[in-house]
């Protein structure tokens, strides 16, 4: 299925970046864009679709972290991946029902933490994921 480009992942770093543009963006891509637009969107914010996203943000910006990782940071992120993963299975099974057909290389089968750790040089966190589709599995940093 196709949508707007807007979140990019450099193959050298598998960092993402966002930037808008005219691109279109299709499979693996897409749903990874998926993914990152689930974890930063705050539930409730979109009047269209009010289940979608988390409270990731809300929750992280409501404490204060040092530069050691808490493990409540780490149990934040991970409710805000299974809901993400969640969501977006039975967003892809109500599509499959619908007679769409989604490209394997878009059908997500899992998606979990791999690592959280404290960039103390940027004074951020680096939390990498990884995604499984049909097709295979990606790890990516957000």
């Amino acid at each position: 299925m196709k949508d707007v480009k807007l979140v990019y992942k450099n193959n050298t770093t598998n960092k993402i970046y966002y930037k808008f543009g005219n691109d279109i963006v299709t499979g693996k891509d897409k749903l990874i864009q998926d993914i990152v637009i689930s974890l930063l969107t705050e539930t409730g914010s979109n009047l269209y679709s009010p289940n979608f996203g988390t409270n990731f943000i809300k929750q992280v910006n409501s404490h204060s972290y040092n530069t050691k990782i808490p493990d409540e940071l780490e149990v934040i992120l991970n409710l805000a991946i299974e809901n993400t993963k969640k969501n977006i299975i039975k967003k892809q099974i109500e599509a499959i029902s619908y007679g769409n057909v989604i490209p394997n290389d878009e059908l997500l089968v899992n998606l979990e933490l791999t690592s959280i750790v404290y960039n103390d040089q940027l004074y951020k966190w680096d939390v990498e994921i990884t995604v499984t589709t049909e097709n295979e599995t990606i790890k990516v940093g957000i």
